[in-house]
């Protein structure tokens, strides 16, 4: 772990099952515990050499839930991004042309929310790799 100002990792285990964290400027212990697993897994058995195809997806069976949260996080980054300008379209459509200001509200609304999911979606799917 790189040299932090407010940060010193107190144990030198590997990254499995807990990390303990020594938080400097409020002289506390931050204990995270980490869901995840080491990679490479430990004895992963005999690949299938087959076809590159049966190696992937091999290879991929060991990360099934990390290949589903990337692909779910991906797909909400994407959808959210299509869909905040069309709800863009759909305020100026509905509330400036029109003059109608509950509709420019709640479309404003919308796109606040679509705006606050895409950037969370976006850390979601980059920090689950």
């Amino acid at each position: 772990m790189a040299a932090h100002p407010f940060l010193r990792r107190v144990d030198r285990t590997p990254l499995i099952g807990q990390l303990t964290i020594h938080l400097l400027f409020l002289e506390k212990y931050l204990v995270l515990h980490l869901p995840y697993r080491e990679l490479p897994v430990d004895e992963p058995g005999a690949p299938d050499t087959r076809s590159p195809l049966r190696f992937l997806m091999w290879l991929a069976g060991f990360q099934k839930g990390l290949l589903f949260f990337n692909a779910l996080f991906g797909i909400g980054w994407m959808v959210s991004q299509a869909l905040l300008w069309a709800a863009v379209g759909a305020a100026i459509d509905h509330g400036i042309a029109r003059h109608n200001e509950a509709e420019l509200i709640r479309w404003v609304g919308i796109v606040m929310a679509l705006g606050l999911f895409k950037p969370c979606a976006a850390h979601c799917d980059t920090s689950s790799r």
